[in-house]
């Protein structure tokens, strides 16, 4: 199908082009996160993955996997070497807000991504949590209204949290 063939091209630019245009490819990967179909969604956190992947020079963890922090630390010092603290901080708040997306398939996805790249959680959030809440709150002032449910749902989740 069409969008089968639109993914493997993506897959194919961030393996081609990941590692030295970066810059170039996050804004675009960035915004589809906000679009109004989820499947766009999910595919804009897989290719963010991707990137983040080849980017910390690891791979996706599975299911069965135990988490891995020792290469979470260095997959997110070169992350944070190549793309910037602040980049790299923006970046991570848009992958957590996704885990709280009212699509299964996107929050799944999400969580991976986060789990392979993130060596710890709680001091990953603390070093987010300004870009994080200015998410949130763009995503509630949204006039879409399944930006603001899930901007609402991630906001009682960072509450529950702390």
């Amino acid at each position: 199908s069409v969008r089968e063939v639109s993914m493997r091209a993506g897959q194919v630019l961030v393996k081609r082009n990941g590692k030295l245009h970066a810059d170039l490819l996050l804004p675009t990967l960035e915004s589809g996160l906000l679009q109004e179909d989820w499947r766009i969604r999910q595919s804009s956190v897989t290719l963010i993955g991707e990137l983040l992947f080849l980017i910390g020079n690891t791979k996706e963890l599975n299911e069965n996997d135990k988490e891995n922090s020792g290469s979470s630390h260095k997959a997110n010092s070169a992350i944070e070497e190549v793309l910037g603290i602040e980049k790299k901080n923006s970046l991570l708040a848009s992958l957590y807000l996704a885990r709280s997306d009212t699509s299964s398939f996107v929050r799944q996805k999400a969580l991976q991504v986060w789990k392979t790249i993130v060596p710890q959680t709680p001091r990953v959030l603390k070093e987010i949590m300004p870009m994080y809440v200015e998410k949130v709150v763009e995503g509630l002032a949204s006039k879409n209204e399944e930006r603001r449910n899930v901007s609402a749902f991630a906001l009682g989740d960072i509450v529950r949290k702390l």
